[in-house]
């Protein structure tokens, strides 16, 4: 692995000594009747992801916290709760003794307080030097998606999905989504939604069932993260420069600097898992549409263009094990595929990903510098982005 120990041969660029970064991360459970048969399953597979964490990630039990969040439905729906917190533990009994407390219960018409409970996830208490990350384990989608029988048109709490995504990933948050299968694959854009949601924050979407393979997978994407930034730390003075000289906004700023890294050879630790979904060209249409779009409501008539419709269950699609079966359209934009889910973690070498984590991390940096700009105004008097790269520097407080 080649290391950059500055942006050019006349830059002044600091070097950057190789660090670790504490580690929150915050699991969201769905705990609404329709988790019956799989919150056993999902309270193992969360245990099971924290004592992969715990053992893999190098850091000590301090710098590791878990948080969990519950969520059921909206009244009238649901009157019982919309979203419960438990807040960040370091203390893995302590995690445990949380998950046993979780009953699925309540709930409705089919979808139910997931975006309430994101937002809650976005407004934790997070270590503000820390990776973050939120793992939202569900068996459906949320309000506002268009599916049949939804008991509303958007979220109650006025929040939107899409939105909040964005500033997770503004702030560095990863969402991963869990999906319990094959209940989630029964509503027709739910796994399209839940894959573009998690694209916007880096993450992606994984079945239950491959849930074993997610702590290994978060070890790996955030030993990735912290080599970001410590690679980041090394070219802090061509993104100043970008962003005040050029007044360029953060996908330009992404985009010159992977082409820099990748002339000098840079590269960085990752890893990559296989399996899950069998993407169509469809399926890739409709997780564009809601990963470009600025609300749901305004994807939902294009996206519903593109949808099939869910076949009805027959009698003769049960599975032999006894899991619920179930058949989608013959123009299915997707399957939920068993075959593919044994796929294997995969370590690679490659070019820090531009729209992957060097956004993430990029973005936050600009956020720092534009805080920079606004709080010491002065300071761009005279040569402004070699001003704001000193105050970076000193690493005063914001």
């Amino acid at each position: 692995m080649v290391t950059i120990n500055s942006f050019a041969a006349s830059s002044s660029a600091p070097q950057d000594t190789k660090k670790t970064k504490p580690l929150d991360v915050v699991f969201v459970q769905d705990t609404t009747g329709s988790q019956g048969p799989y919150i056993t399953s999902a309270r193992k597979a969360i245990r099971g992801i924290c004592d992969r964490i715990a053992a893999s990630a190098e850091l000590s039990q301090d710098q590791i916290r878990f948080g969990l969040i519950a969520f059921r439905d909206h009244p009238p729906q649901d009157t019982s709760y919309v979203t419960k917190e438990f807040g960040f533990t370091s203390d893995i009994a302590v995690m445990q003794k949380n998950l046993a407390s979780l009953i699925a219960s309540g709930g409705g018409d089919g979808p139910e307080a997931q975006t309430a409970a994101i937002a809650a996830a976005l407004n934790l208490k997070w270590a503000e030097d820390a990776i973050k990350m939120v793992i939202l384990i569900t068996d459906s989608p949320p309000h506002g998606l268009g599916e049949y029988g939804d008991g509303f048109d958007k979220s109650p709490d006025q929040n939107d999905p899409l939105q909040i995504a964005r500033q997770m990933a503004e702030r560095g948050i990863t969402l991963f989504v869990i999906a319990c299968e094959p209940a989630l694959s029964m509503y027709k854009h739910a796994v399209d939604f839940y894959s573009a949601l998690a694209q916007i924050t880096s993450g992606r979407i994984f079945p239950l069932t491959m849930a074993d393979k997610l702590g290994d997978y978060i070890v790996g994407t955030a030993i990735e993260t912290i080599e970001t930034e410590n690679l980041i730390g090394e070219f802090e003075k061509v993104i100043v420069d970008e962003v005040f000289a050029k007044d360029a906004p953060v996908e330009s700023v992404v985009d010159n600097l992977q082409e820099f890294m990748k002339s000098r050879g840079v590269q960085i630790n990752s890893v990559t898992v296989e399996g899950g979904y069998a993407e169509t060209e469809t399926f890739k249409k409709k997780v564009n549409i809601w990963h470009n779009s600025k609300t749901v409501g305004a994807a939902r008539t294009e996206v519903k263009s593109l949808a099939p419709e869910v076949a009805e269950d027959d009698d003769d699609n049960d599975d032999d094990d006894g899991e619920m079966g179930f058949s989608l359209g013959e123009d299915s934009e997707y399957t939920w595929d068993r075959e593919r889910e044994t796929g294997a973690i995969k370590k690679r070498s490659h070019v820090p990903r531009g729209r992957g984590g060097l956004f993430g991390v990029v973005g936050w940096r600009m956020s720092k510098i534009l805080k920079a700009q606004e709080q010491m105004p002065s300071m761009l008097m005279v040569d402004p982005a070699s001003k704001i790269y000193l105050y970076l520097e000193a690493e005063a407080p914001f």
